[in-house]
């Protein structure tokens, strides 16, 4: 009887190191797991990312208001140049820009490096939008306008206003370069006093796989 009690207790004291050994490796196991993960959400703090273009009106404003650019009533239809431009034959998604070289920024600061998220959609109506913007293609040149308005804060009658123009060319069917030219003004009879400025930029834009 004694014999049996012995060999218990010494089997119990076996699985008792076992377990005391096993759990270390266990703790560092998920420390190395929780480690990486804030290593990535450090790296992704390195990426500016902002959705719409960059420069321009500064973002996150409420209340804004998108339209397409028409033509001014005075211009000459017949002056348009013969071009077939049309919806843009690109993969829709989110794209991913990165503003490459700048040669003029005088509005919301950017630097080259930053990057930007802008989506590529076709409408009801067959028709390419870029960050809200329309966007045509005529073979591999690229051209896109919008016009975007926002209220002014303690005004009654008083607008920003942001006009985009941009030309460029597609490379593939996910991948893409914009000149973009922002020009942003206010408008209106109670507007402070604030000088128009103007972004000038390349930036280019690829299908972000990961979204």
């Amino acid at each position: 009887m004694r014999t049996i009690l012995l060999i218990t207790l010494a089997s119990a004291i076996a699985c008792q190191d076992t377990e005391e050994i096993a759990n270390p490796e266990q703790d560092q196991t998920t420390g190395d797991v929780e480690e990486e993960a804030q290593e990535s959400a450090d790296e992704s703090q390195d990426w500016q990312v902002r959705d719409d273009f960059a420069g321009g009106l500064e973002q996150g404003i409420d209340g804004l208001t998108f339209f397409e650019k028409t033509a001014e009533q005075n211009e000459d239809p017949i002056e348009e140049p013969a071009e077939e431009w049309g919806a843009v034959p690109m993969v829709e998604g989110d794209y991913l820009g990165t503003v490459e070289m700048i040669f003029a920024n005088s509005c919301d600061p950017m630097a080259e490096g930053d990057t930007f998220e802008s989506t590529l959609r076709v409408n009801s109506d067959g028709d390419t939008k870029l960050g809200g913007a329309l966007l045509e293609s005529n073979g591999d040149q690229l051209r896109l306008n919008r016009l975007k308005e926002s209220q002014v804060d303690g005004t009654v009658d008083c607008l920003q206003v942001e006009t985009i123009d941009a030309m460029g060319t597609i490379f593939n069917a996910e991948e893409m370069e914009l000149e973009v030219r922002a020009e942003v003004m206010m408008m209106g009879s109670d507007c402070p006093i604030v000088d128009p400025c103007s972004d000038d930029y390349i930036a280019y834009l690829v299908l972000n796989q990961e979204g």
